[in-house]
């Protein structure tokens, strides 16, 4: 199994996982984490869902808004 697919299972499984959580779980560095997920199409991060745009998925950061 892939790095990359272990980190969609990881992410799939546990919502609320941590970059450095997969990659303590893995033995990668976070930015590997980073890297793999924003390569295969997820995430870079895994921030709340209230800090992502609804309508296109944009970070938002700490806006309290939930579009851009």
């Amino acid at each position: 199994m892939t790095t990359a697919s272990q980190i969609a299972e990881l992410r799939a499984s546990n919502p609320g996982i941590t970059n450095a959580e997969i990659a303590r779980r893995l033995g990668v560095s976070r930015q590997a984490v980073w890297t793999n997920a924003k390569r295969h199409g997820l995430r870079g991060d895994n921030r709340s869902p209230s800090n992502w745009c609804l309508h296109c998925d944009a970070p938002l950061g700490e806006i309290r808004r939930k579009f851009c």
